[in-house]
């Protein structure tokens, strides 16, 4: 499982992400990798430069490994609860606050999200 990270994302491109990542899945043994989204942080929302910058490389990703790649920041979105932050974080288009501890770490309840989406991609590829 290939979750990179984001700490080398900038607005001036993401093309040095895409190709570290790249650099990982070709050291992985027998082409079994999965590459997890970027997610973005609370003061990223829709609009906002990060927001396109991040949205840029996550389309990049899915891109440029077809059929590995798991959209995790869109998985967390879509369990957001029926208050009234966690609605207003999901029209942001955001992880809702209910399943972060930061502007942008998860949860236990966020990290169980991400192992079930791993473990039934897993077991999709009878890995």
């Amino acid at each position: 499982m290939i979750w990179a990270g984001r700490n080398d994302v900038n607005e001036d491109g993401t093309a040095h992400t895409v190709e570290n990542i790249a650099n990982m899945a070709a050291r992985v043994d027998r082409g079994r990798f999965i590459v997890l989204s970027i997610v973005n942080g609370a003061d990223e929302g829709r609009g906002t430069q990060r927001y396109r910058t991040i949205a840029a490389l996550n389309q990049q990703l899915a891109a440029r490994f077809p059929g590995r790649f798991i959209d995790i920041r869109a998985a967390l979105i879509a369990r957001a609860n029926t208050s009234a932050a966690d609605q207003a974080d999901r029209a942001a288009d955001i992880v809702p606050g209910s399943l972060r501890v930061d502007r942008l770490h998860l949860t236990a309840d966020g990290y169980r999200i991400v192992a079930q989406r791993v473990f039934e991609f897993i077991e999709a590829h009878d890995w």
